[in-house]
Formats: C-alpha cells, sequence, structure tokens
C-alpha cells in the first residue's frame, strides 16, 4: 500500500511539473510578438501555357514604401526572436572572423594584363583591379565602396578589349539582377560617355577594332535578344542583330573570335541542347546557322584549323569553296594535296579538318565524321570501261552490283 502511494505521490509530482512547464510555455508563448502579415494580391501569369499565381509580386518594387515597411518589420521581428540567445554573440563573432577575410575572384587576361576583382578583410565590397604580368603591382581601376552610403552599390568586369586599353563594368545596385553599363578608358583612368541604361545585360563581346561591342540583354516580356552598341553613339538606337523569335526560355551569348574576323552566338534552349550561329564580320555576311537541330551540348571555341584541301580543279574542292563564298565565310589557310589518300592521311596525322563527300571517307579511328547541317552538295560517281570489254562477265557482274547500289 506504501509503494502504490508513493508512486501516485510521484505520478502528482510529474504531472506538476508538466503543467507547470506547459503554463511557462503558454505564457512564452504569448509574449511573442507575431510575425508581420503580407496581402497577397495574386498577380496572374500565364507562362508556356501554364497560369502561374504570384501572391507577392507587390514585394519586388523593392524602392515602395510598403515594402520597405514591410521588410522593416520582418527585421523587427526576426531579432525579436534572435537577439535574446545565449549563443547569438559567440555565433556573431565566430561568423564575423570567417567572413573578415580577403578574397579575389578569378582573373582574365587581356593585353598582358591581368582584370581581377579584390576584397580586403575591412571592405564590405570587391574593387576592380589590374596587374602587369604575374608579378606585377596591383593597380586599383574601380572602387564600388564610395559609390553608395550602405554599401549596396557593386561592380563586376564586363570584357576588355584585346590591347587593354578599354573596359566595360557593370554597376548594380542594391543587389537587383539589373545593372548599368559602363566603359572605362584605361590610360587616361576616365569613364567614356557611353552608358547603357538599367537593364538586364547577360554578356558582352568587344570587336576586335574597339569600335564597339555585341551584348545580350534580356527582356522580361520577350526573351533574350543580341544587340550592338557602336561607342559614341546612343544606346536607345542600339541596332538588335540577332534573337527574333525566341522566347523567354532561351538564351544567347555572342562571342566575337580572337582575329576579329567572326561572330559566333550561342543559342541555349533549356538544358538538353544548344545551337550555333556564325557570321562573317569582314564581309559583313549574313548570320547562317552552323549547329541546329542535334540534342546536344556544343562548347566552340575559335581554334583557327588549317583546311587539307585537294588539288585545284577536284569537284570535292570546287564543291566546298561554291559552299564558303555562298555562306560569306573566307576561305582559311590551306594545306593541298593530289590525292584522296594524302587528305585523308593529313587530316588523321591532326593537321588540320577538311570536306569530303561520304564515298570518299575510309574507316579510320582517328578520323570523326561530323556532317555539315544544311549541306546539299551532291557528286556524280561515273563508271568506265573499254566498250569492247562491256559484256565479259566481271564487267556485267560489276555494272550490276553498282546499279543495285544506287537504285
Amino acid at each position: 500500500m506504501a509503494e502504490y502511494k508513493n508512486r501516485v505521490l510521484a505520478f502528482s509530482y510529474f504531472f506538476a511539473i508538466l503543467l507547470a512547464t506547459g503554463f511557462a510555455s503558454a505564457r512564452a508563448q504569448a509574449r511573442k510578438p507575431r510575425p508581420p502579415s503580407a496581402r497577397q494580391d495574386n498577380v496572374k501569369e500565364v507562362i508556356h501555357g501554364i497560369e502561374i499565381i504570384d501572391p507577392y509580386r507587390w514585394l519586388e518594387n523593392q524602392d515602395g514604401s510598403e515594402t520597405k515597411a514591410w521588410v522593416a518589420a520582418e527585421n523587427a521581428y526576426t531579432h525579436s526572436l534572435l537577439d535574446g540567445l545565449p549563443s547569438r554573440a559567440g555565433v556573431r563573432e565566430r561568423l564575423t572572423e570567417m567572413l573578415h577575410h580577403d578574397t579575389m575572384g578569378a582573373p582574365i587576361q587581356e593585353g598582358g594584363y591581368y582584370f581581377f576583382t579584390r576584397k580586403g578583410a575591412d571592405q564590405d565590397l570587391p574593387s576592380i583591379y589590374r596587374r602587369k604580368g604575374p608579378d606585377g603591382r596591383d593597380e586599383l581601376l574601380i572602387d564600388p565602396n564610395p559609390m553608395s552610403a550602405d554599401h549596396t552599390t557593386s561592380v563586376g568586369i564586363g570584357g576588355v578589349t584585346a590591347d587593354a586599353s578599354l573596359m566595360l563594368y557593370a554597376v548594380r545596385r542594391g543587389g537587383e539582377d539589373e545593372t548599368e553599363l559602363r566603359v572605362l578608358d584605361l590610360g587616361t583612368h576616365r569613364d567614356l560617355t557611353d552608358v547603357l541604361p538599367r537593364a538586364l545585360y547577360l554578356g558582352t563581346s568587344w570587336k576586335k577594332d574597339k569600335s564597339g561591342f555585341y551584348y545580350a540583354l534580356g527582356h522580361r516580356d520577350i526573351g533574350k535578344r543580341i544587340y550592338y552598341h557602336a561607342l559614341g553613339s546612343d544606346p536607345a538606337k542600339d541596332p538588335m542583330v540577332f534573337g527574333e523569335g525566341y522566347g523567354p526560355d532561351t538564351w544567347l551569348g555572342p562571342h566575337v573570335s580572337e582575329d576579329g574576323r567572326y561572330l559566333l552566338i550561342t543559342v541555349q534552349a533549356g538544358w538538353a541542347k544548344n545551337e550555333l550561329y556564325i557570321q562573317n564580320l569582314e564581309e559583313n555576311s549574313p548570320i547562317h546557322p552552323l549547329v541546329t537541330g542535334i540534342t546536344a551540348h556544343f562548347n566552340p571555341q575559335f581554334a583557327g584549323e588549317t583546311l587539307i584541301v585537294r588539288e585545284a580543279g577536284s569537284t570535292a574542292r570546287q564543291a566546298f569553296e561554291k559552299l564558303l563564298l555562298e555562306s560569306g565565310i573566307s576561305k582559311p589557310k590551306c594545306f593541298e594535296f593530289n590525292s584522296r589518300e594524302g587528305v585523308l592521311s593529313a587530316v588523321a596525322a591532326g593537321m588540320g579538318i577538311s570536306a569530303i563527300f561520304d564515298e570518299g571517307l575510309l574507316p579510320e579511328d582517328r578520323i570523326v565524321r561530323l556532317p555539315i547541317k544544311g549541306c546539299n552538295i551532291r557528286s556524280n560517281i561515273e563508271v568506265a570501261c573499254l566498250k569492247e570489254r562491256r559484256n565479259s562477265a566481271p564487267i556485267r557482274a560489276f555494272l550490276s552490283i553498282a546499279k543495285e547500289l544506287v537504285a
């Protein structure tokens, strides 16, 4: 009986502790502030045939008074929960130690200089520097810290001319996606008058002669387009050079070759494939497809390959040179061989590339066959024999097989 009473007494104490803990927790919960509410306006859009409802579109207006008030309320609510935690001071101190260190971005090299971003441990934002050679002195080009009192304006490298005389750089305010493009004269350390206004700039590439640059611009309604800006001209009048008809799900990128002869355009359609288009800038030829309709990823580089060709007057050479002319592509440096076997041996040895009819391509592990998209060149193959031997058994058998192959 005594044992039973002790158990009841122990249970009563335990239950009382639970009640006290519960009441204390309830009182603590009652003292906690409620999170700020955010109104919902449920903006509706149809994207790729699917209706999307965005209840908080109004929060994208970061300069609006309502957005600023909501952010302030959210910060106040967060601090009301975290500021009283005993571990907060120690966590803050350790995170501050981990974040306060020197950082450097990946450099790009042009004209004997390295261009890169660098941030000191005591700085809030990275600045843009250049260095003459790997062992040169770091020279400060753009310091964003004085650009805004609250250090919310940052800069990034957009592209440098081959002779390292001009640099494109982007100015971003408040962490938004849009940036402003400016051009710095690296000789005078002064900005040019060319300022491309706040927009979604997604890649740039200078022309070889520094007369201007190509840039990809994102439009939130219609998608990406590629434009060209001539230095000294009005950015509002920059012509669109590529992208008409592509939707918001397609990404475009311009790339000018190092010798300045070609503009290569990459078209990224989703994650499964991309396509390539090319233009001869020296001849101002139309932009024409290079690789399309293949479900694969291509990462092209201008390699300056030598073209391996047959002797002047050969059918294959005449047909391919005609195709180059019609496509607006200048004929590259060539090595000439007097036989098909010589051409194939040169390609297999890594001396260059060649265009050859399918029937002339013999099996060779070191040679890769790449069909030329949209190429409709045809060649006639004729069979000849002595008239008096036409009716011989071997000739008749050969002609019979040939007819079956071309039927």
